[in-house]
């Protein structure tokens, strides 16, 4: 087996991730060709143009990997991390890593879906990813473990930060007020902190708001305006999710619902206030935007627990069934989808017994609401805004996004990294989501059971949305269902299976 540079593991991490992407949203026609009797198979891409034509991109795929196919194509979900080095570009018959050069080969296929512009820059920011990967590979290395006595911050902060976000430079800039939009009390909840950093305090036609100096420039574009006040160094400890934050003015209320709402074992990351642009376009609003969170740390260690981000866990597994017995009630008695995945999940684990008591959850972004059903609750909508991207009216919609982010992404991923995706995994999924939601005939959980385990669920095709500037409107391919990989549904839905696109 060829040992990798560093330089080509990065890049294939960022290569294999789209070459699935790209094979699941059905952009390239793939199907599989084994070599020798004894050798790896191999995932060959090609265009849907000419899918009878020789192949694009030929891919290994890890011994050991089912990819299920039928009519002489691949119709079953690709997992990234069933694809290994090689990864050959045919024409040539040469190794590629260069996650850029691959999807500029293969988007001859999909050049009608975006401008060639959009193209070139994903291409960028493809390079850009890998890039950014090589620099956490190297820093990685000298990573030390962690045990249950580290903070939160400190589970946060894997391999996968780069030195300038790991202890990032704040900037606090004060921003006239007619350029924002203010929700809860920010400037009151926001006031110690600033005391604290002797920052000058509130005034009536401006708000100060935090932000990363990394972000100053872009902000100065589209809030010329603004100005700097301070910039502190070292004061804080970056997490997981690394990105900008779009406020959505449904925190805080959600906030206070779901503290109501919540199973006892299943915490919520109080979202109190918070700021954003009050631009129309959404493109230049969201660059400047700041959410105050309550934390947790005190209350989990009250409890003798510490906060671990649920991504940080994918290779351990803790014997505990305790993550559908929370996410999934609040689903069923009151139609709340929670975000389920592992960077919105972080979980409450023991220091004494290293057994996980619950979960806390957050990002409220991606929280969706069946308003009926939580009328019927006695629950009132009056401060939250007409078409708040939090609440819809369509009950599978939530379970949708559900099975999607609990399901296809949180445990598909877990399943994965355990290597038993292929080995009776979603048998055991299913056995349990039978069990927290099947047990009572005709009750409301067996109806959410009977959705969940449909022939075909909705895959969210990102890059698609990414290619058609897409934001809050969901593009989505019908896939088979992996939860009935081991039922004996399993082959007769293959056989009957055909793709489609839909819009939400």
């Amino acid at each position: 087996m060829t040992i990798l540079s560093r330089h080509n593991r990065a890049s294939f991490e960022t290569t294999k991730r789209v070459l699935a992407e790209i094979v699941n949203e059905g952009l390239v026609h793939a199907k599989l060709e084994i070599t020798t009797s004894e050798g790896p198979q191999i995932l060959c891409l090609l265009s849907t143009l000419n899918p009878e034509g020789e192949s694009l991109v030929k891919v290994a795929i890890k011994p050991g990997t089912i990819i299920e196919m039928r009519d002489d194509r691949v119709v079953s979900v690709v997992r990234p991390g069933s694809l290994q080095p090689p990864v050959i570009l045919a024409d040539t018959n040469h190794e590629e890593f260069d996650p850029g050069t691959l999807f500029k080969v293969l988007s001859t296929s999909f050049g009608d879906v975006a401008s060639g512009t959009v193209l070139d820059e994903i291409v960028r920011e493809l390079r850009n990813s890998a890039a950014n990967q090589e620099k956490w590979l190297e820093i990685g290395q000298d990573q030390p473990l962690l045990n249950l006595k580290d903070r939160s911050a400190h589970w946060e902060l894997t391999a996968e930060d780069i030195p300038g976000m790991l202890k990032p430079t704040l900037a606090f800039i004060s921003v006239p007020r007619t350029d924002l939009r203010v929700t809860g009390h920010f400037e009151q909840e926001l006031q110690p902190l600033l005391e604290r950093l002797e920052i000058p305090g509130i005034t009536s036609d401006r708000v100060i708001v935090p932000c990363l100096s990394q972000q100053l420039s872009s902000i100065h574009q589209r809030f010329p305006n603004a100005t700097v006040l301070k910039l502190i160094e070292d004061c804080a400890d970056a997490q997981a999710s690394m990105r900008t934050l779009t406020l959505r003015p449904d925190g805080p209320v959600q906030s206070e619902l779901l503290e109501k709402l919540l199973p006892n074992d299943l915490w919520g990351f109080r979202e109190v206030a918070g700021v954003t642009g009050s631009q129309e376009d959404f493109n230049d609003a969201r660059h400047l935007s700041c959410i105050l969170r309550d934390s947790l740390e005190t209350r989990a260690r009250e409890n003798d627990e510490t906060l671990i981000i649920a991504a940080a866990l994918a290779q351990k597994p803790s014997g505990d069934g305790l993550l559908f017995e929370l996410v999934l009630p609040p689903l069923v008695q009151y139609g709340i989808g929670l975000e389920g995945h592992g960077q919105n999940l972080v979980a409450r684990v023991c220091r004494r017994t290293g057994q996980i008591k619950g979960f806390a959850v957050r990002d409220f972004g991606g929280v969706r609401m069946h308003v009926p059903t939580l009328r019927n609750h006695g629950v009132r909508f009056d401060s939250l805004p007409p078409g708040a991207a939090t609440l819809t009216d369509d009950l599978q919609n939530v379970w949708s996004k559900v099975h999607h982010s609990l399901l296809q992404n949180h445990v598909g991923l877990l399943l994965g990294a355990l290597g038993l995706e292929n080995h009776g995994g979603w048998a055991i999924t299913l056995e349990i989501l039978s069990t927290v939601l099947a047990s009572e005939k005709g009750s409301p959980g067996e109806t959410l059971f009977e959705y969940f385990t449909k022939d075909t669920m909705p895959f969210k095709c990102f890059l698609r949305m990414r290619m058609e500037s897409k934001y809050r409107d969901y593009i989505e391919r019908e896939v088979p269902n992996s939860l009935l990989m081991d039922t004996p549904r399993w082959e007769s839905l293959l056989d009957t299976y055909r793709p489609s696109l839909h819009a939400t």
